[in-house]
């Protein structure tokens, strides 16, 4: 195939050329006409998004997996591990600016829709943002996704991972709630994501008591608990 050769050996605008081209030859094509190369197209993109390329080059690649995963996602359930691994190792990636980051957001959530267990990706966002795996900045939209997993798929974690991830999420709590290692946006995402997670695995008694007390030191005023974007 020629977008293929091309997004694998042609230079950088070639590629960047090549990656929409295969976009639009997803988006547009039936599923007869694909099946039998989307394998072959998404091992490549995966290829070429985890070498030193540009962000504007990631960020075609990236939005090409999207509309795979949207449109074709059940033919391509084999590379899902493949494709949970690169996005996780974007969030690390000097390359990947903001609107990358923000398009790794969306295809982990697209993603976990796919897949039929959340436990691993849950561990391994909550572990990026316990020390210096991940970068101060971009922290902000590990700990974003992480907080619309908990909310939209958390019940479905096992009870033992769970407890993990609150420990985690616990500390970093903790330890950050006036220190400088995590933002102001990452710390109220840190925040959602232990209270959507402790609303499915901490005993009740426990959530009534941790609501309660900030009800009676009146740190929420009546306002819903939101993700920082």
């Amino acid at each position: 195939m020629v977008f293929q050769n091309s997004i694998m050996h042609g230079s950088t605008p070639i590629r960047v050329d090549a990656a929409v081209c295969f976009k639009y030859l997803v988006e547009l094509s039936k599923p007869d006409a694909m099946k039998k190369e989307l394998i072959k197209i998404c091992g490549a993109l995966i290829r070429v998004v985890n070498d030193k390329f540009p962000p504007e080059l990631k960020l075609e690649i990236f939005k090409a997996l999207q509309i795979m995963m949207t449109k074709f996602g059940v033919l391509i359930k084999a590379m899902l591990p493949q494709l949970q691994t690169t996005f996780l190792k974007a969030f690390n990636d000097p390359q990947a600016n903001l609107a990358v980051r923000n398009t790794i957001v969306e295809n982990l959530l697209m993603l976990v829709k796919l897949s039929p267990k959340s436990d691993a990706i849950v561990k391994e966002l909550a572990a990026s943002l316990d020390g210096e795996k991940v970068e101060r900045e971009s922290k902000t939209q590990v700990s974003q996704v992480l907080a619309y997993i908990c909310r939209d798929r958390g019940e479905k974690v096992a009870a033992n991972v769970a407890q993990g991830v609150l420990q985690t999420l616990d500390d970093l709590i903790q330890n950050n709630l006036f220190a400088d290692n995590l933002n102001d946006r990452t710390k109220a995402n840190v925040a959602a994501a232990y209270a959507f997670f402790a609303a499915h695995h901490k005993p009740k008694e426990e959530w009534e008591q941790l609501f309660g007390q900030f009800d009676e030191d009146s740190v929420i005023t009546g306002t819903s608990i939101k993700v920082a974007m």
